[in-house]
This record gives structure tokens, C-alpha cells and sequence, in this order.
């Protein structure tokens, strides 16, 4: 398994920046290849055809490409389009990258890829403080906002890498540990909060309207949560590091896990087997294997 990040030289993708050092320290760097130019990210996943990866785009969109931002009355130049939707088969695939889900997602969920969880409209919190005088201040807490986004985006996106769990239940955890984050830097004081986040913000400032920022901070992420999508199977769980549960989850999951969208129960019960084998419990390992014999007999 690898996680393939796509990061071009682009403006305004200083955020993604911040989350590409902050995975460098915390994904085995023999898993995580990070990609500047679109052909060479390309290749390497027609290399790695029909094996299970993890894909993290992190670029400018629009319904039906990644692109990049062009001069003004130009065209953008499409750096990943629908027609290279099938070299993304069979990976879970995670893509900031504005509109993408209205067409570019459909394309690669249609291909073969097992969860696009993307934006329908453009992915570009709007961190306006009202009644916060100062624009540099303003600045420099919307500065704060992309950092505890990054630094939580970094944490539940490593520990998704390493502990398995569905697309749901992922898109679920990044919103609720941003929040669990966002409270817990409530409760810094200004010395620590800029030694943290290295975010310069005056302390006449920050003490005075310390409670309407976080306020606002916690109702912009609600507003990107909604903006959110999951295409394809929600309940996609990766099977490659099962592995890694403990016994309670994989006894969890062998007893109520199914993929609601899928069109036959071959990838659930390949899962169960997984699980069964792993528990050393025969009985339920052969009684999944001919259920999977079956499944693929369908498929064909």
C-alpha cells in the first residue's frame, strides 16, 4: 500500500504545504510519496494499477479536473481530467480541490476507485471575524484557523493510514477532533498559542475578543463539514491493515460489517475472511470462503 499526495507549485495552496511537513513526520516515509508534477503522479499510479492505495489530492479543481490557475482570460491548464479516471482504480481517494465532486469524482467512483470524498462547491473557508477590528489581526487569526485545520487534517488522516476504519467514520473523525483541537487551544494562553502554531497575533487583541474567534472558528468548520462528500462506498474500509486492530474491533467488525452500496458481497466477505483469519476462527473462515467463491462467480 502507498499514499500518493498530489501537491503542485501552485499560489494559494500554502495550507496543504503545512499538512505535507506535518504527514512527513508522522507516515513511514517508505508508504508516503508526495508529487509535484501531475505527469509523474499519473505514472505511478498506472504503475501500481488495480493495487488498493490511498490517494490524497491536494490542488485547485474544478467539476471536471484538477487544474492550474492560469493568468487572467486564460484557460486553466488541466493537470488531472476524467479521462485519467481510471488509472485511480481501486484507491481511496481524498481531494480538496474545488467542484471536483460534481464531475471528476462520478468519473473515478465509475472507473473503479473505491471512495472519493470531495467538495462540491469550492473548498475555501471564509474566515471572517465580524466585529473583530483589524485587517492584519483578522489575517492572522484566519492564519491560526488553516493550522489547527492542517494539524488535525495530519492527525486523523495518519492514524486512518495506520488504523483502519470506514470513509464514513473518517470523515466523521476529522470534524469531531478539529473541534476536540479547537477547545483545547481554547484554553492556551497567547505565549503558547504562538509558540505552537508560530502565528504572530497581538495580545490586546486576542484577549479581547479571544471567545468570539473560537465561536467562529468552530461554525466555519461546521460550514466546510457540510460542504463535504463521500462518493462511492461510504463503508469502504481498507483491508490491507487489518491487521493492526485489536481483537474487540476485529470481532466488531466481523459480526456487522457490509458495504451498502455494493453490487454483489464479494469485497465484505473477502473482508470477514480477512477478519476470521486473523482470529483463527475456521468455522466462520470457510463458511465466508465459499460465500466468496460464490461472490466472484458473479462477477464474472
Amino acid at each position: 500500500m502507498e499514499v500518493n499526495h498530489f501537491l503542485p507549485k501552485s499560489p494559494n495552496l500554502e495550507l496543504f504545504k503545512d499538512i505535507e511537513n506535518l504527514l512527513n513526520s508522522r507516515v513511514d516515509g517508505s508508504i508516503y510519496k508526495k508529487y509535484e508534477n501531475s505527469k509523474h503522479f499519473l505514472r505511478r499510479h498506472e504503475e501500481r494499477l488495480e493495487l488498493p492505495d490511498i490517494t490524497l489530492i491536494t490542488a485547485h479543481g474544478q467539476k471536471n479536473a484538477i487544474i492550474e490557475l492560469s493568468h487572467e482570460g486564460e484557460k486553466p491548464l488541466k493537470l488531472i481530467s476524467i479521462d485519467d479516471s481510471s488509472k485511480f482504480n481501486r484507491n481511496f481517494i481524498f481531494s480538496f480541490s474545488c467542484e471536483t465532486a460534481h464531475g471528476l469524482g462520478p468519473a473515478m467512483i465509475e472507473s473503479g476507485a473505491l471512495t472519493y470524498i470531495g467538495f462540491y462547491s469550492k473548498f475555501s473557508p471564509n474566515f471572517k471575524f465580524n466585529g473583530i477590528p483589524g485587517e492584519k489581526f483578522n489575517d492572522s487569526i484566519a492564519l491560526l484557523g488553516k493550522k489547527i485545520f492542517a494539524y488535525a487534517f495530519s492527525i486523523v488522516f495518519s492514524d486512518f493510514i495506520n488504523n483502519p476504519c470506514t470513509a464514513n467514520e473518517f470523515y466523521n473523525n476529522l470534524m469531531i477532533y478539529i473541534h476536540i483541537l479547537l477547545s483545547k487551544v481554547e484554553g492556551f494562553d497567547l505565549e503558547k498559542l504562538i509558540r505552537t502554531f508560530g502565528v504572530p497575533i497581538r495580545k490586546p487583541y486576542f484577549e479581547q475578543h479571544k471567545a468570539l474567534i473560537f465561536v467562529t472558528l468552530h461554525s466555519i468548520f461546521d460550514k466546510a463539514y457540510s460542504d463535504i462528500n463521500i462518493l462511492g462506498e461510504e463503508n469502504y474500509i481498507p483491508w490491507f491493515n487489518l491487521s493492526r486492530l485489536n481483537k474487540s474491533k476485529l470481532e466488531e467488525i466481523l459480526s456487522s460489517y457490509k458495504m451498502k452500496d455494493e453490487r454483489n458481497q464479494y469485497y465484505s466477505t473477502f473482508v470477514k475472511c480477512k477478519v476470521a483469519s486473523l482470529l483463527n476462527d475456521d468455522v466462520v473462515k470457510d463458511k465466508n470462503y465459499k460465500l466468496l467463491e460464490k461472490s466472484l462467480q458473479e462477477c464474472i
